[in-house]
């Protein structure tokens, strides 16, 4: 897969000088922290437009950006390598019409590390799948430690199903909602100790990681307890645990902690003042500039407005909300709700009538007569189900992507349901949420 994005400033190595022919030696490592990254160095003899091609395990080529690189030393790291994988490297100068005769050296990627979550590869038809998104950033807990908060990886699969990036959550944190970062040049992890030390969120945080490991950037977020997101400014905003039920809190980039939104107030607003209320995912709307808060609690998903906290509009269960067409496409259970650009809304839920199945529902909204219009759906019959968490993501090309949570599977199908792509954790019990990956290279530090 080629990459167009720049690559971060390179870093100074001890690379050899040329020899008297203008050669260089060209030179490769393993990462320190992460084994399957690759690092590739060598001596620059002259200013040169630089480009590395290479592959793994004979498979198809892949490439760095192209940079124009000063005379000196060089380094650049290789992404979307598995673990365990034979490399062929080559390291081209770009000419006129195309590249001149590579240096060329080899290197093996690490084993896995001890305890890594390894999927199953259930079905792939390369005529169907989404093109665009060859990569996918998700978390499992650890094989024979399932239900422990202290062996949680946050992975970065491929579309052969494997793993070519992982990170381990440190102790006694666990990680359900990796994500890409909104400026897109970052990996977000929470540490949720809520689920983790059971201290109802009093020590947990939010890491920007870049895809080279290293922390960038850490937040408090005391009362995490599950969903968070970032926004567009650089603000932190995440569901708060507390005594007056979960509140919506949000830290601005100088690091100031406001409420925005409170859970108790909105319940009393609507007569039910001792309804549970407990969340599970929280998304942001870029075009209205306003929160999806999904309570599972309540089977019922409050749209606020992120300048006021206005409570605009909620779709589910709660008294005032919105109906269903047809009616037995109301939320159950409801995970993962998002806005997409074209205004139809795409939540994971569980099926009607108490059967044990997963369905995907995308829906049109009718603000004349506040109706959520079912448009699409998938799941029933098909006999997935995630007890606990679980989404649906729509791919750039039109597949949906279904992440089933607990039930530690994933399925992308096309719009018309046929199977484009489908895996399982065989070990290991929680399946954190997924982003597709367009491309590994934006991710590198800027």
């Amino acid at each position: 897969m080629r990459s167009t994005a720049l690559l971060v400033p390179l870093l100074a190595c001890a690379c050899p000088q040329p020899d008297d022919t203008g050669h260089v030696a060209l030179a490769a490592r393993i990462d320190a922290g992460i084994g399957s990254l690759v690092w590739v160095s060598w001596e620059q003899a002259e200013q040169d437009t630089m480009v590395v091609e290479y592959r793994f395990d004979d498979g198809a080529w892949m490439s760095t950006p192209r940079v124009e690189l000063e005379p000196g030393p060089q380094e650049i790291l290789l992404l979307g390598i598995p673990f365990d994988a034979e490399v062929e490297i080559e390291l081209h100068k770009v000419v006129a019409f195309g590249v001149a005769e590579p240096l060329t050296t080899g290197i093996h990627t690490a084993a896995p590390p001890p305890g890594l979550p390894q999927p199953n590869l259930l079905a792939s038809e390369p005529e169907l799948l989404d093109p665009a998104t060859p990569w996918l950033l998700t978390s499992m807990d650890q094989p024979g430690q399932a239900g422990t908060p202290e062996a949680t990886w946050v992975i970065i699969l491929d579309r052969a199903g494997r793993v070519v990036w992982a990170r381990e959550t440190p102790a006694f944190r666990l990680t359900m909602h990796p994500r890409i970062s909104a400026d897109g040049h970052a990996i977000l992890m929470d540490l949720n100790s809520h689920m983790g030390m059971f201290d109802r969120g009093a020590a947990s945080q939010v890491q920007r990681v870049g895809i080279d490991g290293i922390v960038q950037r850490s937040w408090d977020t005391p009362g995490l307890h599950h969903p968070y997101t970032d926004l567009p400014d650089g603000s932190l905003a995440w569901g708060a645990w507390g005594d007056d039920l979960e509140t919506l809190e949000i830290l601005d980039p100088a690091g100031a902690q406001r409420t925005l939104w409170a859970c108790a107030d909105f319940h009393a607003e609507q007569g039910m003042p001792e309804a549970n209320c407990s969340s599970n995912t929280l998304s942001w709307d870029p075009a209205s500039e306003r929160f999806l808060f999904s309570f599972y609690t309540t089977h019922t998903v409050v749209e606020i407005d992120g300048a006021s906290g206005e409570t605009t509009r909620w779709f589910g269960q709660m008294p005032g909300g919105w109906g269903f067409d047809p009616q037995d496409s109301e939320f159950i259970w409801q995970h993962g709700a998002y806005m997409r650009e074209d205004g139809t809304l795409l939540v994971s839920m569980r099926a009607p009538g108490g059967v044990e199945e997963t369905v995907a529902r995308e829906y049109s909204l009718d603000e004349h007569s506040q109706t959520l219009r079912q448009t699409w759906s998938y799941g029933l019959g098909q006999g997935l189900y995630a007890p606990e968490l679980g989404e649906a993501i729509r791919l750039p090309g039109g597949n949906t992507l279904l992440n089933y949570g607990t039930g530690t599977h994933i399925r992308e199908v096309t719009a018309g349901g046929a199977t484009a792509w489908e895996l399982v954790f065989d070990s290991g019990s929680l399946m954190g949420r997924s982003t597709p990956i367009e491309d590994l290279y934006a991710l590198l530090p800027q």
